[in-house]
């Protein structure tokens, strides 16, 4: 399934940066586009260093490899199922909330 299919969608760069994000995730993370765009994963949400998704979005920048998975939330304090795509130096980060 393409990620813009997908419920929920963000790019970010090798620094974890947020470059895009659609509408669904910002309503998930309960953010608004300036929140996010331009700023880190962890200048947002630092207390997630470490994490499981942050562990995730590592693994993906180190290896170039799909990662997927079900997992826990500390920011949003819920699990997620998580795909997590590279893409030219990019990664594309899909969720939807677990049931």
């Amino acid at each position: 399934m393409p990620l813009s299919d997908r419920p929920a969608y963000c790019t970010v760069d090798r620094d974890l940066r947020f470059l895009s994000i659609n509408e669904t995730m910002l309503t998930v993370l309960k953010k608004t586009r300036d929140d996010l765009i331009g700023r880190t994963y962890l200048e947002v949400y630092p207390e997630a260093e470490g994490a499981p998704l942050h562990r995730m979005l590592q693994q993906a920048l180190q290896s170039l490899t799909p990662q997927k998975g079900r997992l826990w939330s500390v920011p949003l304090a819920r699990e997620l199922e998580v795909e997590i795509f590279p893409v030219g130096g990019t990664l594309q980060v899909a969720f939807s909330l677990a049931d």
